[in-house]
This record gives C-alpha cells, structure tokens and sequence, in this order.
C-alpha cells in the first residue's frame, strides 16, 4: 500500500507543482502521468473488497486525465490550471479515503454497512417523491378563467431557428399558425441548411411567416446563440417567444402562456413540453433530462429551463445585455432564467394536456443533447464527472443489483427490504415523472429505469471524454470553446416589474 500511496502522492504533487511551471509544464504532467499509470496495477494488489477495488481504481484512471488535459492544452490557461489543483486534490483525497476504509474493515459489520447504503437510497427516493410534489403543484398550468381585453395584450415573437429541420417544420409552423393569440408575429431563421429547410419557409410567406437568412457563426459566437440573436434583432413584440421545431402548440398555448406572465408579473417562462409519441424508443430510453429538472430543487441559484419554449420581454433580454453577453454559453436561456430567477421574475413551468405544449424529439436527438449539455453543466471538471457517475450506480443502480442477488439467495433480512423500499420509491419517482411528461407511454418505459440510469452514465462520461479530447457537434457545428465559464453576470432589478 505505501508504494502505491508514494507513487499516487508524487504524481499528484507533481501534476499540481507543473501548474505553476511555464516552459517545463508539458514535462511535468507526463512525468506525473508515467508515475500514474506505473502505480495502477498496485489497486488490484493493495485492496480486496471488489467495491473498493472498483472506487480506487475508477479514481485512479480518472486523475490521469488531468495530466492528460493539461498536455492538450484546450482551455484557457489559468481555468486549466485552477482546474487541475482542484481535481487532483478531490482524487486523492478519494483514494486516500479507499485506503483508510482497506485498513479499516471489520467483517462483522458488513451487513450493517449495506443496510446503512441502501438506507441512503430509501432517503433519497423519499427526497425526490416530496420534491416532485412540491415542483409539479407549484409549477403547473391552469387555464385561465378570465380574459384579458384586446387592448392589454402584448406582442408576441415567436421565435424558431431551424437548421437542416425539413422533416418536422411543416409540422410545427402549422400548430405555430394554428394560434388563437392575435397579435402574433412568426420569424423563423435558416441556419444556413443543407436540405430543403430554406424553401420550407418561404412556402409559408402568404401565411405572413418572415424568413431570416442566417449566416455563418461570427468568431466567439456558438451557431445557435446568434441565430438566437438574430432573431431577436428582427422581432418587434414586446415578448419573444423562442421554441425548437419539434416542438408542438395547441392553439390556445400562446394565449395562456402570456396571460400566466401577465397575471404572474413575469419577465421570463419556459415550458416543460409533454412527449406527444407512443411507445418508441426515445419514451422507453429517452434520457432522464425531464426527471431531474422535476426533482431536483428549484432555487434562485438552480433554476431549471426547458430550452424547448421559453418566452421572455424584449425589453428584459436588452435588459440583461441581450445573446452577446451569453455568445459562448452551451445554454444561454439558462444564465437568463438565473438572474431574473433572483428577482422572483422568471418562472419555469410544466405543460399538460390543457395547455398543449408538447414534442416529438427522437432518441438519437436526446443523446446528441445530453452530450452537448452535460459536461458544461458541470464547468468542465473531471472528478465532479467522477462523483456524479458514483452516485448515480451507487444509489440508482445498486438496489436494484443487491435486491436481485437477495432474491436468488433467497435472503430476507433488513438487507433485502431495505433494498425493496429503494428500487420501489425510485421506479415511484421514475413512474410520475413519466406519467407527467410521457403519458402515452409511461407504464412500459417505468421499467427501463435501471437502464436509461446506466445510459445517462455512458452519456456523462461521452460527454466529458469528447470535449476534452475531441468534438462535439451539434447539427454538424462544433460547439467545443475554450471558455468555460467567464463569470456570473450580475442582474440588476428594476424599480418596477412588468
């Protein structure tokens, strides 16, 4: 154990020292990288327990990515570095954990152990069932049971930008043109296409859809912040109403949307779309997008956004320094949504079968967007990659692994119905969720739960390996930048809300 400690240790030491090198950085984390790797094999020496073997040696592989990306040399410069501090401290500590828990084994409470991880599990599951309570009551939509007069309605932009999009636009400019909502505008952007995307909307004109020529990115610019952007800079309502193509209005959406805002005093929405297909496979292993949205807390700092419809003033969006002060952000709605969250002015809400939003967004598609979300969600940092996947097959995957050894052991003790309670309170959550997002298909994809759970965990550490090592491509746009965070902007409230 002490040579693997001493080889770990140096390494760490090593990486964190070629920080603050110039000319001999490179040489020092593949130094530390060597000392790495040759101390790898002495994981399956030093423990015995597999789960700490699997800990050890997970954290282990995963500090070698920090010489590994400080070699590359992708991001800028003293976020890299911070970065690499950081990490290499969490991994160590992580692996000098597992060593303290190898030297500490008492075999009599082992049982006790599990029962207490399990127990965990139960905790959680009970935490998500009062969350997701808590965020569908307070977050759903009512119809209205008033109108408001003509003369108080605002203008609204709806907003689409639509790149290589020729298979579902027709769908969507109909239900967008469907709307009773009668001070409406439609702009939609051809984000330089490749298919018939361009003619597509300019068959719409007679119907008064604008067509918008898009261009390519300008540099510091992702492809669809400044489709965004443009869009905006043509659009003359007093709200502006962003949606994706595959997503669906019933012709009352837009109506009631702005009368919630109006009533709500809101400067910003976003709707949480229902699923309108059947059973397929984006219902049955869609990814678990939705589900942490519901039942995850929804503070000022975490405020959630569906990136699928969100509306938001045109004066607030100059307000807040417009797309330029987000031109770089994976999902620029959401720095929006988090400043004027701060203000009680931002409200994200949960469509249903009155309201009518909905989509038809394909697996393929959702696995494409986890990809390009996930890792900037965590600010680019390895080890919360790391603790994010461990938690995920600690407490969402392992009960069900421990409740099926139980039961072909045929063992009922705490352990087994410890291990019940959490795989019956996790398939609950997964169920309502479902229920409320999907209900076409709820029942059969309730039971791919332990699956889409691994599928996500594929999907985090994907996300994680392309963007340090290589690209990720969103409708054949590379959207990899070296900049990860340039700071929260402040948001100042005004003296008056809308």
């Amino acid at each position: 154990m002490m040579v693997w400690l001493l080889g770990v240790g140096l390494a760490v030491s090593i990486l964190i020292v070629s920080t603050r090198l110039q000319k001999w950085e490179r040489t020092a984390a593949e130094l530390a990288a060597g000392l790495l790797l040759a101390s790898l094999p002495f994981v399956w020496i030093v423990f015995q327990d597999l789960p700490l073997i699997l800990l050890a040696a997970t954290a282990h592989a995963w500090l070698l990515l920090l010489p590994a990306r400080l070699t590359l040399g992708r991001l800028e410069r003293p976020f890299l570095h911070g970065s690499t501090q950081q990490n290499a401290l969490i991994g160590v500590s992580v692996l000098a954990a597992c060593a303290l828990l190898q030297a500490w084994r008492p075999t009599e409470i082992a049982q006790t152990s599990l029962v207490l991880w399990m127990t965990a599990s139960v905790c959680i599951g009970l935490f998500f069932l009062g969350q997701l309570w808590w965020n569908t009551r307070r977050y759903r939509l009512h119809a209205p049971t008033d109108s408001l007069p003509l003369s108080r309605l605002p203008t609204v932009s709806v907003c689409i930008p639509a790149r290589n999009e020729d298979h579902a636009l027709v769908e969507c400019l109909t239900s967008v043109l469907a709307s009773t909502y009668p001070k409406l505008e439609v702009l939609v952007l051809d984000d330089c296409s490749q298919d018939a995307t361009s003619t597509i909307i300019r068959s719409f004109a007679h119907d008064g859809v604008r067509f918008i020529q898009g261009d390519t990115p300008a540099d510091g610019w992702l492809g669809k912040n400044q489709a965004l952007d443009t869009l905006a800079a043509h659009a003359s309502g007093d709200y502006l109403l962003f949606m994706d193509v595959d997503t669906h209005l019933a012709p009352h959406s837009i109506e009631h949307l702005v009368h919630y805002s109006l009533t709500h005093g809101l400067e910003m929405t976003s709707v949480l779309p229902q699923s309108r297909l059947g059973v397929s496979a984006a219902t049955t292993f869609g990814t678990l997008e939705y589900f942490w949205r519901l039942v995850l807390p929804i503070t000022p700092k975490r405020a959630p956004v569906s990136s699928k419809l969100w509306m938001i003033t045109k004066s607030s969006l100059i307000h807040l320094g417009g797309f330029a002060s987000v031109s770089r952000k994976i999902v620029p709605e959401e720095s929006f949504a988090r400043r004027l969250a701060s203000s009680q002015m931002y409200r994200f809400l949960v469509s249903n079968a009155a309201f009518g939003v909905t989509t038809a967004k394909r697996w393929n598609s959702q696995v494409e967007t986890s990809i390009r979300l996930m890792y900037p969600r965590l600010q680019r940092q390895p080890m919360g990659v790391y603790g994010l996947c461990a938690a995920l097959i600690a407490l969402f995957v392992a009960p069900f692994m421990v409740l099926a050894v139980c039961s072909a052991l045929g063992l009922t003790g705490p352990v087994f119905w410890v291990s019940l309670a959490a795989v019956v309170l996790l398939l609950l959550n997964y169920l309502l969720v479902l229920a409320r997002v999907q209900p076409k298909n709820w029942f059969v994809a309730a039971f791919a739960w332990p699956i889409v759970v691994v599928q996500d965990f594929a999907l985090l550490v994907t996300s994680m390996l392309q963007y340090e090592f290589g690209e990720v491509n969103w409708k054949g746009r590379n959207v990899c930048y070296p900049v990860v965070a340039v700071g929260r902007l402040a948001y100042v409230p005004r003296q008056t809300k809308r």
